[in-house]
């Protein structure tokens, strides 16, 4: 039962730009078409779909949007757990969940036609649509209460998201009279790196493509088997500075490619914005993607007539978030004491000046790297052997923890923050069979669980990620063991997967391998997604009520979140310490007095 008040709104777009946009209630089972303003004055949640589509109407129409938003789709995301559905989105759209919830695919082709503005508006197609949107913000409502999602979403995700998309509404001001000389500027820089980094690492003369830098990482003897290029290129060394170099280079394109998407004939930029953009729920821009201009490039970003401009981050953010959640003293009294890198690099590794390698080498073994691995790593840097293994064993709260976030992980199949934001394992699906012999069932596999009566009795057969069989049991085998009564009544009325719900499927296999005696064990990639979905949610969580509470100074606009620092204009002179202590504040609370939260103003170009 849904506790909050709510209205779910549908629209037509004018592709063409002209005003014509029009907007309707789904009320009492009925259409009613409504205005921009009775829309942006409804004191109730507006339920609707791709609100990037309509945001700037609005804002344009009334100079504000409705006071609590919610995107379907981005509240799906937001509380599912999967990655995966955050790639989906890109490719998808509502009518793909819409056939979910009792719309026909005709109905839904027709649709997505009406709100994209390209056909006339049908009552009975938005009839249809609106009923499936009803009962998909009921379910979704549901589903984050039992998984505890409900409270971040509406204390956090809800508010912060309508105040970035007021935000970027209301634009971002660039310097347009210097952005031709910017572009130039950005493509001289970006081909004479591409002509270096060509002849350095004997690759093309082109923007190197995923393919390309992981057939580069293998013919140097990087394993990409269970790890992200990303991983590899960032946290470990590699010859003549291969991963900077790529990472650098790649970056530069960005650069290029945001400069010349900017308008030289407007003053102004009105960026869609994904307040959810991540597992770890970082926010990111596009269209363009203002967060990846590097920072030589930023002043062509300016602050409104008579404004100023100031760039507030959070010192050293990880450290501290690692040392409150493990409570290890050692990283506690780094992170207090000064810059923790360079304490790292000269007290630990004894490479004095090497800050970067330092902190290339803590976040390496924070996020889970292998000890020998990080040891080979260190040396490459020029640490010695033996200091470099004792400087990984001087943290054994913070071992302890990562051990217990694995635990947990692997326990509950899933992980999460101080407040929600899980992140789930990958699930394995479920066959169900009846067959009159085991020559029936399928040899070869991967991730899958095969439950199957044969000759009337039950057999258990398990593949693992990798496709290997990891269990073939028989009746026999487990029907001594706990929980084997219990599975078979969830058994008792299902032969056929399509009649379980995913819940029931999941509870099954949960049940299979339990009294078969399988524990599916974490990957080195697992382990590492683990401790970045606590410690990086956390981050996430902590700069988003950080924003919420600097969006109350009534001198503060914010202009551009930039991970975890902030973008904002101001008048007077004192705002920035105001926004410092706030950040710095929210961070100490959040983590319950355990660390003294760091901020700063710092140099945003």
């Amino acid at each position: 039962m849904i506790d909050y008040s709510y209205a779910i709104l549908l629209f037509a777009k004018d592709i063409t730009g002209g005003g014509a946009d029009k907007f309707y209630w789904f009320d009492d089972g009925q259409i009613v078409e409504t205005d921009v303003q009775q829309v942006v004055e409804l004191d109730r949640i507006v339920v609707c779909h791709d609100f990037w589509l309509i945001r700037d109407v609005l804002f344009d129409k009334a100079q504000d949007i409705p006071e609590l938003i919610l995107d379907l789709d981005e509240f799906r995301i937001t509380i599912s757990g999967d990655p995966k559905d955050r790639i989906l989105r890109e490719k998808q759209d509502i009518t793909n969940e819409l056939i979910r919830y009792g719309t026909s695919e005709e109905v839904c082709s027709q649709y997505k036609k009406m709100f994209y503005g390209g056909e006339g508006f049908d009552i009975e197609v938005a009839l249809e649509a609106a009923t499936a949107m009803d009962k998909m913000f009921c379910f979704l409502c549901e589903k984050a209460s039992v998984n505890d999602e409900m409270s971040r979403f509406l204390e956090v995700e809800l508010p912060v998201y309508r105040l970035l998309q007021r935000s970027m509404a209301s634009g971002i001001c660039i310097n347009s009279m210097g952005l031709k000389e910017k572009r130039s500027e950005a493509e001289h820089d970006y081909f004479y790196a591409l002509k270096n980094y060509s002849a350095t690492h004997d690759m093309p003369l082109e923007t190197p493509a995923q393919d390309a830098i992981e057939a580069k990482l293998n013919a140097l003897g990087f394993d990409l088997n269970g790890v992200s290029t990303n991983y590899v290129l960032e946290f470990l060394p590699h010859e003549k500075n291969f991963g900077n170099d790529t990472i650098s280079l790649l970056n530069l394109n960005s650069t290029r490619q945001v400069l010349s998407s900017l308008s030289i004939s407007s003053d102004l930029v009105r960026p869609v914005i994904d307040v959810f953009g991540s597992r770890t729920s970082r926010v990111h821009l596009r269209s363009p993607s203002l967060q990846n201009l590097a920072k030589k490039y930023r002043t062509i970003l300016k602050a409104r007539e008579g404004a100023n401009l100031s760039y507030v981050d959070f010192d050293q953010y990880e450290v501290g978030i690692m040392a409150a959640l493990s409570e290890d003293p050692e990283l506690a009294r780094l992170y207090e004491t000064g810059d923790m890198y360079d304490l790292f690099a000269t007290q630990y590794l004894g490479l004095d000046g090497n800050r970067k390698a330092a902190k290339q080498l803590f976040l390496s073994y924070a996020y889970g790297m292998s000890r020998d691995a990080l040891v080979d790593a260190a040396v490459s840097f020029g640490a010695d052997r033996k200091s470099a293994k004792s400087s990984f064993k001087a943290f054994t709260k913070y071992e302890e923890w990562k051990n217990s976030v694995w635990s947990e992980f692997r326990r509950n199949e899933r992980i999460g923050t101080l407040n929600g934001n899980y992140y789930k394992r990958d699930v394995y699906d479920l066959k169900l069979m009846s067959v009159d012999n085991l020559k029936r069932l399928a040899n070869s596999a991967a991730s899958l669980v095969i439950v199957a009566m044969v000759s009337n009795k039950i057999h258990v057969r398990i593949f693992d990620e990798k496709g290997k069989k990891v269990i073939d049991k028989s009746e026999k085998q487990i029907s001594s063991k706990d929980g084997f009564t219990e599975f078979c009544q969830q058994l008792k009325f299902f032969y056929n997967k399509d009649c379980l719900s995913f819940d029931n499927q999941q509870e099954v296999i949960k049940l299979a391998m339990s009294i078969t005696g399988y524990s599916r064990k974490l990957s080195g990639k697992e382990k590492r997604s683990a401790v970045s979905q606590v410690v990086q949610g956390t981050a996430s969580l902590i700069f988003k009520k950080s924003l919420l509470a600097v969006s109350e100074i009534e001198d503060v606009t914010i202009v551009l979140p930039m991970h975890d620092a902030l973008l904002f204009e101001h008048n007077l002179l004192d705002t920035p310490n105001k926004v410092v202590e706030i950040f710095s504040k929210v961070m100490t609370e959040e983590l319950s007095d355990r660390v003294k939260g760091k901020a700063s103003i710092a140099q945003f170009s």
